[in-house]
């Protein structure tokens, strides 16, 4: 059998590890097709990503409103990942290594890989000199900024976007 081909014939080789980079939908994604593939008890598996909750960013505007709360939108990820053997490392990072197979996090700590899915998403983009009264509403963090901001506005506000 072709070396390459041990997860599509199920093959019990020795346990592979596969990195994931980032916990929003696309990381999530990969989580759902390696549950589908039933490859769990077969592959060593690390979350990588900044932050060890999934935020379910669609719904990041309502916020403003105080019809939802963050909790309403976010879900923390250590506990259902750990019931199912899977690591959440809370880290940035800083490299990724194809040549040696590493990611490396900000703490210079690297992690080895045999199969890596980036699913880092997008940032918004920004003015460099943001002004001390505005912010963006894309992440929950920023959103509930953005409404303390608008509670204490007393003129104009503006909404691009």
């Amino acid at each position: 059998m072709n070396e390459d081909s041990w997860l599509a014939h199920g093959a019990r080789k020795m346990s592979r590890r596969i990195i994931v980079l980032g916990t929003g939908f696309a990381g999530m994604g990969v989580l759902k097709g390696l549950i589908r593939q039933r490859l769990l008890d077969r592959v060593q598996i690390t979350y990588v990503s900044r932050s060890d909750a999934f935020e379910y960013i669609p719904s990041a505007p309502e916020l403003v409103s105080d019809k939802i709360m963050p909790q309403h939108i976010s879900r923390d990820l250590k506990e259902p990942f750990c019931s199912i053997g899977i690591e959440l490392v809370k880290a940035n990072v800083s490299n990724i290594d194809p040549n040696s197979r590493d990611v490396v996090l900000d703490n210079g700590e690297r992690l080895g890989y045999d199969y890596l899915a980036v699913c880092l998403g997008a940032e918004p983009w920004k003015p460099k000199n943001l002004p001390d009264n505005a912010s963006t509403t894309y992440r929950i963090q920023d959103t509930m900024r953005f409404r303390e901001l608008a509670k204490k506005a007393t003129g104009t506000i503006l909404i691009v976007g």
